[in-house]
């Protein structure tokens, strides 16, 4: 072209995302109906739909991932963290809530576990602290100070085994057969219209 000119390219593939839903990037020569319904198959313009395969909910790989995500709210004492800083193992959860009468803290860690065992479970915290003179005896209760042989601590007791007939995301099983329902979840029952018009 004289003048120089700009070469582009159309991508189309409906299973372009790592973690599984749909995108299409119309390409400027593309119809307009084409790209109006191309802009309106991406997840983002509904990413609390039920259909996995268009929002990508629950389709991710949990081996090929790392992230970190923290909620605080200090001037309600309240804190919480997930933390999964290692691809191949399972992540570390805490919650913290303080104010005049109590303290709680919990956390399960299970950072030493990878996707394939569930005969391990995660190392539990769970540690409540009565914040009143007037409670008898020890204000603490700690859950890890009760564990005994016949408990049954069943956090990060799970394995995750892709999907390989339709390569989106994949099956978590528990250590009993149970399957999570991470699929059939209503993503929109999670939707606060106060806080998302």
């Amino acid at each position: 072209m004289k003048g120089g000119g700009v070469a582009g390219a159309n991508f189309q593939n409906p299973a372009f995302t790592d973690s599984g839903g749909s995108t299409c990037f119309p390409g400027p020569f593309d119809p307009s109906d084409f790209r109006a319904a191309c802009m309106a198959a991406n997840n983002a313009t509904d990413p609390l739909r039920s259909d996995a395969r268009f929002t990508g909910n629950g389709t991710g790989n949990p081996r090929a991932i790392m992230m970190r995500q923290v909620v605080n709210q200090p001037e309600n004492g309240f804190s919480q963290e997930y933390i999964k800083p290692f691809f191949d193992k399972k992540p570390i959860i805490r919650q913290n809530v303080t104010d005049a009468t109590i303290n709680s803290e919990f956390a399960v860690d299970m950072s030493e576990i990878d996707y394939d065992t569930d005969g391990v479970s995660g190392k539990l915290t769970n540690r409540l602290t009565v914040n009143s003179p007037g409670i008898p005896g020890s204000p603490t209760f700690n859950v890890g100070d009760n564990l005994n042989d016949g408990t049954n601590v069943s956090a990060g007791r799970y394995t995750w085994t892709p999907d390989r007939t339709t390569g989106l995301g994949g099956t978590y099983t528990y250590f009993d057969g149970s399957i999570d329902p991470v699929h059939s979840v209503d993503w929109s029952s999670f939707r606060d219209p106060a806080q998302n018009p």
